[in-house]
């Protein structure tokens, strides 16, 4: 579930949250409507598989237990929430001019956080932690959200806490994988190696080849 919507049961009640979650709402603390949440649906049932249908046919089915990991939303996307504010929303003075903030100076330091964050991000970093993820999850150039999906399954039933209590640090860089490379294959695009790894690679071929006696027409 989005932030926000999680933070409307902390803040308040769980009859606001039920109230929220069956509703349409677009607000400085919480953005949630009916394609978000048919949206959550959708994965819940792709994450389940073909257990449903197995449990139909049997009852006494085993179900082999995976955490469910992060959704994306698309009306998110642009949306950046800080200290329990989606920040677009909270700035709009025309529909929210009076908006009650409850903890200004924390909110206030929230956005320097998030700032420094987003300046501070290097290009060549982000490249390195996607050709990280991709290892991690034994990925290939040009996989999709399919091979994504049975990558993070696989690993993640391997490492999960709950089988493997050693495995946490490794469940948590996992997770961490899937969610960057998530927003990738849900655009509509296909993984792919960062281009300075890519150069990198096909210089090493050139010097393998070049030892080995097969660059220029040398025998």
């Amino acid at each position: 579930l989005p932030e926000g919507l999680l933070y409307i049961l902390v803040n308040y009640s769980y009859e606001k949250f039920a109230e929220i979650f069956v509703g349409n709402f677009d607000t400085p603390e919480v953005i949630w409507n009916f394609k978000m949440r048919k949206r959550l649906v959708e994965m819940v049932r792709q994450h389940l598989g073909d257990f449903p249908q197995r449990l139909r046919q049997n009852t006494t089915t085993f179900y082999e237990y995976c955490p469910i990991p992060g959704i994306t939303y698309k009306r998110l996307e642009k949306e950046m929430f800080c200290h329990n504010y989606y920040l677009n929303n909270l700035c709009n003075e025309t529909k929210f001019s009076d908006w009650p903030i409850a903890e200004p100076i924390e909110l206030f330091r929230a956005c320097l956080e998030e700032w420094k964050q987003q300046t501070g991000r290097d290009k060549g970093e982000q490249e390195d932690a996607q050709e990280e993820a991709l290892r991690l999850l034994d990925l290939q150039d040009s996989d999709d959200s399919k091979q994504l999906r049975t990558a993070y399954r696989k690993l993640a039933r391997k490492f999960h806490p709950d089988k493997n209590p050693a495995g946490r640090d490794m469940f948590e860089k996992i997770q961490a994988a899937y969610e960057l490379l998530l927003p990738i294959v849900e655009s509509g695009d296909k993984l792919s190696i960062p281009t300075h790894e890519v150069n990198r690679l096909n210089e090493n071929d050139k010097k393998s080849n070049e030892a080995e006696g097969f660059c220029g027409g040398r025998s």
